[in-house]
């Protein structure tokens, strides 16, 4: 990629997150379709809302851009196997 030459970015100012937990939405989830212990996955959940206080207060820089992106694709993932959706089962309301 050496002939694409760099630009800057456009500056965006950063949106504002509201507290929410999604961890409720899915256990229940877990428990009705796959009939596992929703518990077995605390530690799982803990981590995903770690991450996304980590990218609640991302910093501007190439970190911060990993930081979102792998909040992103554990989204992606997660939501690939919980509907999760507006107006799904497991959805969460996010402001």
């Amino acid at each position: 990629m050496e002939a694409v030459p760099r630009m800057p970015m456009i500056w965006l100012d950063l949106k504002e997150a509201g507290e929410f937990s999604f961890a409720a939405a899915v256990k229940q989830y877990i428990l009705k379709h796959y009939g596992e212990n929703p518990d077995n996955y605390s530690e799982e959940l803990k981590k995903l809302d770690q991450l996304r206080q980590s990218a609640v207060n991302v910093t501007r820089d190439f970190e911060g851009c990993s930081t979102l992106r792998k909040y992103f694709g554990q989204l992606h993932y997660l939501q690939s196997r919980i509907p999760m959706g507006s107006g799904e089962e497991a959805a969460v309301p996010v402001t």
